[in-house]
């Protein structure tokens, strides 16, 4: 009995400090923005889109359902979806 009660407190410690690990990096990863460039640029110097176009797609995007929202639309309403996105576009 007291040899399964102590590894029943070790399986808790190591759960315990596995979701710990997983919430910090989780936070880490949260707390640093990724990259965005000023613009992107092709090889002859033509600007494809800017940061500012960048940003306002992420917001689009999250504004729109999220990524989750993927997983539940089909490929007609996700072809809808994208040829709306690029008629709202300025």
């Amino acid at each position: 009995m007291n040899s399964t009660h102590r590894l029943w407190r070790w399986l808790g410690l190591i759960f315990v400090l596995s979701f710990g690990a997983l919430g910090y990096l989780g936070w880490q990863i949260y707390l640093t923005a990724p990259p965005i460039p000023k613009s992107v640029v092709t090889t002859d110097g033509e600007v494809l889109f800017t940061g500012e176009q960048i940003q306002r797609g992420q917001q689009a995007w999250m504004a729109g359902g999220r990524p989750a929202a993927r997983h539940r639309l089909g490929p007609r309403q996700l072809r809808r979806a994208r040829l709306v996105g690029r008629l709202a576009a300025p």
